[in-house]
């Protein structure tokens, strides 16, 4: 049998939860463009100042790409840290 009436109200603690959109900034996923192949004839000096202006566009690219990996670290983090 059981006697309601001497019974406690309890309390339901509800946990809140909070959503997150991550999104690494605009800037992050942008690249140079690579270099438009040079026009014949296709001399050394060409071919060089080619690969230079190739390299360039891959290195901007390369930091971009660690910023974003950066970033993403330094926002797991912070969530972790929140815990």
């Amino acid at each position: 049998m059981l006697l309601t009436a001497c019974g406690r109200t309890q309390k339901v603690l509800v946990p809140q939860t909070e959503t997150v959109i991550l999104a690494p900034p605009p800037e992050l996923a942008v690249c140079a463009d690579a270099p438009a192949l040079p026009p014949d004839p296709l001399t050394d000096q060409v071919v060089g100042e080619y690969i230079v202006r190739l390299h360039g566009a891959h290195e901007d690219c390369a930091k971009a790409l660690k910023r974003v990996v950066e970033w993403g670290d330094d926002a797991r983090e912070r969530i972790n840290t929140k815990k």
